[in-house]
């Protein structure tokens, strides 16, 4: 059996490819495969790999069949040159303990916001009227760190906004840092105090 460490709050199309290149090394070289290490994402970077593979013996024979086994994993899943394995043998533990200490710094929180403000725009077009965010997002306000205004507070549009902070998540590799508060139009209370503390109109204009 492969041991494997990876960050569940990675994407989920991530997990799924570092679970199909792990099948795929154990349908090529089965019992060779000690550990596998995956990195949170795709683009986080230690020696210019993402995934670090540790063989009982590393050997060209064996380098050549996780190679296979990347390039098989990623077709089965429809992608190309995502994983860069990086291959050792058991003796090299510098890299094991570069690859399972690797904390990503988080991502900066304007990319985050801007992903967010796209995903709004593809889940409920039309509906957002503003978007006002906090200086960081340890920042707090009713306990949230962003507040989104709709044209319309209803059940179905507040579960609209909240998916799209998770897949805004999703695609940086995080989870748990937006914090929206949605309101409608009328909570003009809301919007003051958010500007009050130093919140930035992303999107929308105040009326």
């Amino acid at each position: 059996m492969i041991a494997i460490a990876e960050n569940l709050r990675a994407a989920k199309p991530w997990r799924e490819l570092i679970r199909a290149l792990i099948q795929e090394l154990g349908e090529l070289i089965p019992g060779r495969v000690r550990l596998v290490v995956a990195l949170p994402s795709p683009e986080d970077r230690l020696y210019d790999s993402n995934v670090l593979v540790v063989l009982d013996e590393h050997d060209p024979e064996a380098t050549m069949l996780v190679m296979r086994a990347a390039v098989r994993a990623e077709d089965r899943l429809g992608v190309g040159g995502v994983l860069s394995p990086l291959i050792v043998g058991p003796e090299d533990r510098d890299a094991v303990e570069r690859f399972l200490s690797y904390r990503r710094e988080d991502a900066p929180w304007g990319e985050l916001l801007a992903t967010f403000l796209q995903e709004l725009g593809e889940l409920i077009p039309g509906r957002v009227r503003l978007v006002v965010a906090l200086p960081s997002p340890e920042d707090r306000l009713y306990d949230s760190n962003v507040l989104v205004v709709l044209d319309e507070h209803d059940p179905e549009a507040t579960m609209l906004v909240m998916r799209a902070a998770v897949r805004a998540e999703d695609r940086l590799g995080v989870g748990g840092v937006l914090s929206p508060l949605i309101v409608g139009p009328e909570d003009r209370d809301a919007v003051e105090r958010f500007r009050e503390h130093g919140g930035k109109v992303l999107e929308g204009k105040e009326e």
